[in-house]
């Protein structure tokens, strides 16, 4: 997860309450945050970027539009392409293996090559 935002750290700090408010998703391990430079877009503040490990009996498109329902509640609008954002909520990787569906790619097709996000799963336990 990542924000774009000044105040990066207490959205995604009120992501984990909300997806953990969800009773859907357990959140088992949480990785430090990360301050990091703007990456492919229009921002003009840095990323504070972190990573959840997270068990969940949902399907990955209904965990995907929990997601993008929390995003949306913590008033991420989708104006600009990479452009900044109070949160980016996305699912980089799973134990069940390789998931494609219409909505959801899982691992995230850009995962292995940002090592913004392969820093704070490594901490969550990512091998």
């Amino acid at each position: 997860m990542g924000s774009s935002h000044p105040n990066g750290s207490n959205y995604i700090d009120r992501a984990y309450f909300e997806l953990e408010r969800s009773k859907q998703v357990q959140v088992l391990a949480k990785s430090p945050y990360y301050p990091n430079p703007a990456f492919g877009g229009q921002t003009l503040f840095g990323f504070t970027n972190a990573a959840f490990k997270i068990e969940t009996c949902l399907h990955p498109d209904a965990l995907w539009f929990l997601l993008l329902s929390v995003e949306i509640k913590l008033g991420r609008v989708r104006t600009i392409k990479n452009g900044p954002r109070t949160i980016d909520l996305d699912i980089l990787w799973s134990s069940a293996g390789p998931i494609q569906t219409p909505d959801v790619q899982i691992p995230h097709p850009e995962f292995l090559k940002r090592p913004f996000a392969l820093k704070p799963a490594g901490d969550i336990g990512f091998r």
